[in-house]
């Protein structure tokens, strides 16, 4: 079965572009209080995120709560996740460890969560930040600093789902779903790509199928019964002549377990974690 979505949100990213595009580089990030990474008003009411009322039939995983401890994609403070990066395709590129860190935050006057990462061989540093809705995890806002600096921002409309506790049971489904993205850039960097004060918008597409909703996977951190979840970017420029294939596998109480890109064969493996 495929399932399509395509969202709309009241106040659209254009409108909040004009808004922004007076003195971007010299308010981004700085003025959003330490516990609510988007300033009030930067973003519309989240009614129009995620669709779980379409999708609150979906399989047999109704009884795992979306962000749970015991969920698929805990969101608990404290938890900290240790990943292996390696590039078997590419021998030019140096294994390197990133350690994941999850911290209760707040966004739009509700619940949240900040999953932060260490600094990746460039030096890069990312704060990603979850909200939930129904079975769904969607990333809403991002961060990415370099060298400790901000080199930009995203916000997410109405938001790039991360995991949905429904894929559990419905083994062998597709869905697809559209968002649009607002990135500003605030410095010039290996990150950003882009000149300070800059704006992109961009419309994404990806589709998720649930290659399996039972299969055992090693690696380094042990033994793990997963779900394994293909995701496929429709339209990611960086890739004009093929599509951005990923697939993830996510145990239950852990989160990510693995994480392949198909294209390159770049792989993200669970060394070590802890959920409190």
């Amino acid at each position: 079965m495929t399932v399509v979505h395509s969202f709309t949100r009241a106040v659209s990213l254009a409108s909040v572009a004009i808004t922004l595009s007076v003195g971007a580089a010299a308010c981004v990030g700085g003025d959003a209080p330490p516990d609510d990474p988007v300033p009030a008003g930067g973003k519309g009411g989240s009614g129009g995120r995620g669709g779980s009322s379409a999708n609150g039939g979906n399989g047999g995983s109704s009884a795992i709560k979306a962000g749970a401890k015991d969920s698929h994609f805990p969101l608990i403070d404290g938890a900290t996740w240790t990943y292996k990066h390696e590039y078997p395709q590419d021998p030019g590129k140096m294994p390197w460890d990133e350690i994941a860190t999850m911290r209760s935050a707040t966004f739009e006057d509700a619940p949240a969560f900040i999953l932060e990462d260490e600094e990746d061989a460039q030096g890069e540093r990312s704060s990603s930040t979850m909200v939930i809705d129904g079975t769904r995890i969607f990333r809403v806002y991002k961060e990415v600093n370099v060298a400790d600096q901000l080199a930009f921002k995203t916000s997410y409309d109405p938001g790039f789902l991360r995991y949905d506790e429904a894929w559990a049971g419905a083994e062998g489904e597709t869905e697809q779903l559209t968002y649009d993205s607002l990135q500003i850039c605030v410095m010039a960097s290996s990150a950003s790509k882009c000149a300070p004060g800059a704006m992109r918008m961009e419309t994404t597409t990806h589709t998720y199928k649930v290659l399996s909703e039972n299969v055992s996977i090693t690696v380094p951190a042990g033994t793990f019964d997963t779900v394994q979840i293909e995701r496929t970017n429709l339209d990611d420029p960086a890739i004009p002549s093929d599509d951005e294939v990923k697939h993830f596998w996510y145990a239950r109480g852990v989160g990510k377990v693995r994480e392949l890109d198909v294209q390159n064969g770049a792989t993200e493996e669970l060394a070590s974690y802890n959920v409190p």
